[in-house]
């Protein structure tokens, strides 16, 4: 009988070590998910509606963006010189911006009104709130945007 009661007593613990075990995987499997879930859901949060401007002594830059998911639309207006030399800019509710959001990343296609072309750039909206852009490349021709500026909401 004694040997009995021991080996239950054994088959007792060996089943409670299995269940602390199940329950440590079970909580490493949950942490995991909504780990990706968190990250994922991330990026469709960042909020990207609205208008956009960055403005120094050679250049007047305005986005006014609509975001709907993953998917970046707008116009846009951009002046360069300071006595606005050149100018390019969408008509009212032109939709001269189409882009998509990204692993973080706004990649935008605008549609130049001053050149025959797309100019594609890359927006991040960082901790900050400002909007960091970034030229990715351009038409041939004269081109006045800049590589990189940053931008904030305008309320």
């Amino acid at each position: 009988m004694k040997t009995d009661g021991k080996i239950e007593l054994m088959n007792l613990k060996i089943k409670q070590m299995k269940i602390k075990q199940m329950l440590t995987v079970n909580k490493i499997i949950i942490s995991f998910t909504l780990l990706i879930i968190t990250s994922c859901t991330k990026v469709y949060t960042q909020d990207y509606n609205g208008k956009w401007i960055a403005k120094n002594n050679y250049i007047d830059i305005e986005l006014e963006l609509k975001q709907t998911g993953n998917i970046i639309e707008g116009g846009h207006c951009i002046i360069y010189g300071a006595e606005g030399n050149y100018m390019d800019c969408s008509d009212v509710n032109q939709k001269t911006i189409n882009g998509i959001l990204e692993n973080g990343k706004v990649i935008l296609d605008i549609q130049s009104k001053y050149v025959d072309g797309i100019v594609k750039i890359s927006l991040e909206l960082l901790s900050d709130g400002k909007l960091a852009w970034k030229l990715i490349n351009y038409p041939k021709g004269i081109f006045f945007y800049p590589d990189s500026i940053y931008l904030e909401k305008d309320n």
